[in-house]
């Protein structure tokens, strides 16, 4: 009687284990595909900013056509500086970071060829270390040719809070339509 009620009990508690081991499991499982599901949601919400930015383009290139024949400096100009930012600034609530415009310009850069359009930017990209990288990467990909000067990336905070993270990034936005290429003789 002794053994058969020990025997019930192993069974009952191996039983146990193994819902419990597969509870852990689901969960377990829960958690990944709800981290890939937020990585797709910023992916999707990013491409869609950038398509209608390739829509908002492609739209002002069809409305000039007619009346303007030079449309090579059309992609990066003075005038455009502020969307250039806008741009930028608009990757931190896609993010969940906080960047900030330090300085725009459109002053020499060294290692550019003559002739070419250009605008130099320095911003601050403040939060989380995956947030931060992640938005460096959305900047990365932006529809410009880039030129990334210099790249500082640092922890912030004290040690009892959750460690911060900044990026500050100098980068040089680069439009190489008109640039002759040196030739060699």
């Amino acid at each position: 009687m002794k053994k058969k009620t020990l025997n019930i009990l192993v069974i009952n508690f191996i039983g146990t284990c193994v819902i419990w081991s597969g509870y852990f499991y689901i969960i377990h499982n829960v958690n990944k595909i709800n981290g890939s599901f937020d990585d797709i949601k910023h992916k999707i919400l990013f491409a869609m900013k950038k398509q209608d930015a390739v829509n908002k383009l492609r739209s002002q290139v069809q409305s000039n056509a007619s009346t303007s024949s030079d449309l090579k400096s059309f992609i990066i100009n003075p005038d455009q500086t502020a969307d250039v930012v806008q741009m930028i600034e608009g990757f931190g609530p896609v993010t969940g970071t906080k960047v900030s415009t330090q300085t725009v310009s459109t002053e020499e850069s060294t290692g550019l060829p003559s002739g070419a359009d250009f605008l130099k930017v320095v911003f601050d990209i403040d939060g989380s270390k995956q947030n931060v990288m992640n938005c460096i990467r959305l900047v990365e990909n932006m529809p410009y040719n880039i030129k990334i000067n210099k790249l500082i990336f640092a922890k912030t905070g004290d040690a009892s809070s959750t460690p911060k993270w900044t990026a500050n990034v100098d980068m040089v936005l680069v439009k190489f339509g008109d640039v002759q290429a040196p030739t060699t003789q």
